[in-house]
């Protein structure tokens, strides 16, 4: 069974329109501070579906060994894998293509939707 099956998928394309238009900021992913309104959106819910279309675009086993890899290589470091060293690994573990894909998913800015008239923000 995929970890990010029909189910999981279907409702992430879903909640797609729904996460966009929840932007209180145009902060990417990789640029959300702790402190942003969209922190949790965008460290979670963006983040999520970022993780199931890069398993759609190269398959579950593919995105296995590069997140085993990541895992394996910052365990004993005692800090995160940086945004540049996160992004080096995807390339080298699954393909230039894949450090294209993430770098796009994280830096990707989403408009900030305009107040619906007669709703107060």
């Amino acid at each position: 069974a995929r970890r990010f099956g029909p189910p999981t998928a279907e409702r992430l394309a879903e909640d797609s329109a729904r996460i966009d238009r929840s932007n209180k900021t145009d902060s990417a992913i990789a640029e959300t501070l702790p402190t942003s309104p969209d922190h949790e959106l965008n460290w979670y819910a963006k983040s999520a579906r970022m993780f199931a279309r890069a398993e759609q675009k190269f398959g579950e086993p593919a995105l296995d060994r590069f997140l085993r890899t990541l895992y394996q290589s910052h365990r004993d470091h005692g800090h995160p894998a940086t945004t540049a060293e996160f992004l080096a690994l995807a390339g080298q573990t699954i393909g230039p293509d894949a450090e294209a894909f993430f770098r796009g998913e994280l830096y990707r800015k989403y408009p900030v939707p305009a107040p619906t008239a007669g709703k107060v923000p």
